[in-house]
């Protein structure tokens, strides 16, 4: 929260990996779920089609958690301080 604050944004910002992961854990699980209850007799079989079609629709959900879970990493890592004091107080670089 401190980078978050030095970049003049609020804390709260750093809730958005925690739902895009709840988000993408709902999808994987929404995902097997319905694999298995619409064709339960493949998976008893253990038919290697029903497996990855099942594997690639949980890669969804992975997905969405990677690619939010980078993108915040990559903005908040990459974003330059605010210029002057802020809300938070001064500027850690002096500038």
């Amino acid at each position: 929260m401190k980078r978050l604050h030095d970049m003049g944004k609020t804390g709260w910002f750093a809730v958005i990996p925690w739902v895009a992961n709840v988000v993408g854990i709902i999808m994987i699980i929404g995902a097997a779920g319905m694999s298995i209850l619409t064709n339960p007799q493949a998976f008893e079989n253990e038919d290697p089609a029903a497996m990855m079609a099942l594997f690639g629709s949980m890669m969804g959900g992975l997905s969405v958690i990677f690619l939010v879970n980078i993108g915040f990493l990559l903005w908040v890592g990459i974003t330059d301080s605010q210029r002057g004091d802020n809300q938070f107080g001064p500027n850690p670089k002096g500038e």
